[in-house]
């Protein structure tokens, strides 16, 4: 769909400068603003207008991100999934799309430079870095639900006592490996970005246009919406503008389901939402050395990244990922809606 067309689907929301605090209630509301900020520079991209009051505090909001995401927004995260309850959950669903958010900064940076030049082998780095940064931080969602299914646990994490944190965790996970799949379609492709959807755009005036991500084909000026659940069911096809919105299915598309035992009462196993794979085998093939080497190690300790990538390669233990053949699906899909 042409993108000034797409783009009229939804609300252009005014911008305010956040705060940046560490206390819950103020950072949760600093988290919208500045899912705002996001929202206003998509919309002025898509629609082709600008606006000089928006992009001087989107600059300065900009500016105070990174600290709002290593403090105030951890501190919040916690907070959120120690709470439990409904309200924290769906929290925590929004604010995920922060932690999408960061790790693809690149993306934001290739928009606002419009038709300016980008080196094609620094593109192609900047988008490997923002996939090892969503499969370093996946990974430990995916290895802290391993402490809570096994048996050691008494597989609480398949209890009815956990059934909302549970959603929570895998939609969350879905999402992840999501953006790193439609990152492998904008690494081959210089004309596609690929971003999070941020406040307006993730929810929109109508949930028939709700999008967890935004594709732009920048040489057609074409955009299409992506929708991702743990599964698509027909009632979500009939509910959602499918002009605008394509779907993934994190189990069927993205292979993230596995037949485990999930009590302590029967030694069945039955199958199961299990997100997180396509993080988990992402990081298990992270270079550390040589040409490529991650760029996660002027982040982290290259010791931590090595154990973080023995960890993944003992969890998927010999399950197999069609990495190509999960990117293949989606852009065909995509595609046929730009």
């Amino acid at each position: 769909m042409d993108s000034r067309e797409f783009v009229q689907a939804y609300a252009r929301k005014p911008v305010e400068e956040p705060t940046p605090e560490a206390n819950s209630v103020d950072t949760f509301n600093d988290a919208q603003k500045y899912a705002d900020v996001f929202a206003v520079l998509l919309h002025d991209a898509l629609s082709g207008t600008t606006d000089d009051e928006s992009g001087i505090a989107a600059q300065t909001a900009l500016a105070n991100y990174p600290q709002f995401i290593g403090h105030g927004l951890r501190v919040l995260d916690t907070q959120l999934y120690n709470n439990g309850d409904d309200e924290s959950l769906a929290k925590l669903n929004e604010i995920n799309f922060h932690w999408l958010n960061y790790a693809m900064l690149p993306m934001w940076e290739l928009l606002l430079r419009g038709k300016t030049p980008v080196n094609p082998e620094e593109r192609k780095a900047a988008i490997r870095f923002s996939q090892d940064m969503l499969a370093y931080d996946g990974c430990f969602q995916y290895f802290y639900r391993d402490k809570l299914a096994g048996a050691d646990s008494g597989y609480r994490y398949f209890g009815e006592e956990m059934y909302g944190i549970r959603n929570t965790h895998e939609g969350r996970l879905h999402e992840r490996d999501a953006a790193i799949a439609l990152l492998d379609i904008a690494r081959n492709d210089e004309s596609i970005i690929v971003l999070p959807s941020p406040g307006s755009f993730e929810h929109a005036q109508s949930k028939s246009t709700n999008a967890d991500f935004i594709v732009i084909d920048t040489k057609n000026n074409k955009t299409v919406g992506v929708q991702v659940k743990s599964r698509v069911l027909p009632e979500h096809i009939e509910q959602y503008d499918t002009e605008r919105i394509v779907f993934i299915d994190g189990s069927v598309d993205l292979g993230n389901s596995r037949f485990l035992r999930t009590s302590h009462k029967s030694s069945n196993k039955r199958q199961v939402s299990w997100a997180g794979i396509l993080s988990a085998d992402h990081m298990k093939g992270l270079q550390t050395q040589g040409r490529h080497t991650t760029l996660l190690t002027q982040m982290y300790p290259l010791k931590n990244i090595v154990q973080t990538q023995i960890n993944a390669k003992i969890r998927l233990g010999k399950l197999k990922v069609n990495r190509r053949g999960i990117s293949s699906v989606i852009e065909d899909r995509i595609r046929a809606k730009l």
